[in-house]
């Protein structure tokens, strides 16, 4: 049973015990006097105790300038095509115009604003030295992929049938390399999940591919 429910209950008794004992002197205006002025209260306890209640309840909202609506914002002003989304280590989205697909599975963008979850603790947002790199690899994208797709074919060309396996292929920008140049097409594996391709670019450039934990 709530607060506000109980409150009402008890001046409601004193309130009935009150009226009996004058009623039996018979001081009418009293009786009337003193029944609007319990009621009174008895309403605005209810009042007060719901109100009570329900700011117990409530949730405050983050301030508009607090560093998460800071960093959101800038996100959103430097790189305006995407709609990106706060993760674990940096922000995630799709790429504009898509979707974009390599062997048949859609690729994501993942920018790491930061090495470690909660390391600062509010999320950084992306650097202007990350949105000038996305900025180069958006036009490149098509012959990117046609340069990933020959890279992995070449690399894998002991398993043929690599390509069953798979998953969340992704362009990652480092938070560790962040120079505007360096960045990773990553291409996991279904059947090892901290296995992952990586086919690293200097800007448009094919650099080398890699596998490993």
């Amino acid at each position: 049973m709530s607060l506000p429910f109980l409150t009402l209950i008890v001046l409601l008794a004193v309130l009935g015990a009150w009226l009996a004992a004058e009623f039996r002197g018979r001081v009418r205006v009293r009786i009337i006097t003193g029944f609007i002025v319990l009621v009174t209260v008895a309403i605005a306890a209810f009042i007060w105790g719901r109100f009570v209640e329900a700011l117990g309840h409530l949730e405050f909202l983050e301030p508009h300038d607090s560093p998460a609506q800071t960093a959101l914002m800038d996100t959103g002003e430097r790189l305006p095509e995407f709609v990106l989304a706060p993760a674990k280590y940096g922000w995630t989205g799709k790429f504009p115009g898509g979707p974009w697909r390599i062997f048949d599975k859609e690729i994501s963008i993942e920018i790491d604003t930061r090495a470690v979850p909660n390391g600062p603790k509010a999320l950084p947002s992306v650097s202007a030295s990350q949105a000038g790199l996305v900025h180069k690899i958006i036009p490149a994208l098509p012959a990117i992929l046609t340069q990933v797709e020959q890279a992995m074919v070449k690399y894998n060309d002991h398993e043929p049938d690599f390509r069953k396996y798979i998953t969340n292929p992704q362009v990652w920008l480092s938070s560790e390399k962040d120079d505007g140049q360096t960045w990773a097409f990553v291409i996991e594996r279904t059947d090892n999940p901290d296995f992952g391709y990586h086919t690293e670019f200097k800007g448009t450039n094919f650099i080398e591919i890699w596998a490993g934990d």
